[in-house]
């Protein structure tokens, strides 16, 4: 659907299971892009202390907390924004625009996987860059 999402119009079509795929697969995606470039910054340092081992070690994991944090903390805020936009609420787009940069560090990986293997994504379309916190999924 290449409309703006309307949240009135558009509510009852969301597919809620395939929704939340795409947002997690979405989230993983920019943990894995976070973690090559905080460990290419790290390791292009030189020396490291015992702290940074550490550290390296806690960044391993940030492709698996990317999506739940999505769920707790993004997908809330990207349906609050969503809703209020749509009523009109001035400046809530501008702030969820500055909110979905964090997560479009992701979308060239998960386009080069719809690409791959169309059936991991469950959508139509996946464009390289998507200037939106929360890709709704719809079914019409």
């Amino acid at each position: 659907m290449n409309d703006k999402f309307l949240w009135k119009r558009d509510y009852k079509y969301i597919n809620w299971e395939k929704t939340l795929i795409v947002n997690s697969l979405r989230a993983g995606a920019t943990g894995c892009v976070y973690l090559v470039f905080f460990l290419f910054a790290l390791l292009t340092e030189g020396q490291h202390s015992n702290f940074e081992t550490q550290f390296i070690f806690v960044l391993i994991f940030i492709p698996i907390i990317a999506p739940i944090a999505y769920l707790i903390i993004y997908l809330p805020i990207g349906l609050i924004c969503t809703f209020l936009s749509n009523k009109g609420v001035p400046f809530v787009g501008w702030f969820s625009l500055l909110l979905s940069i964090v997560l479009m560090l992701g979308d060239p990986l998960i386009y080069i996987i719809k690409k791959v293997k169309p059936n991991l994504v469950p959508v139509e379309y996946y464009s390289l860059i998507n200037f939106t916190m929360i890709i709704f999924v719809l079914e019409k």
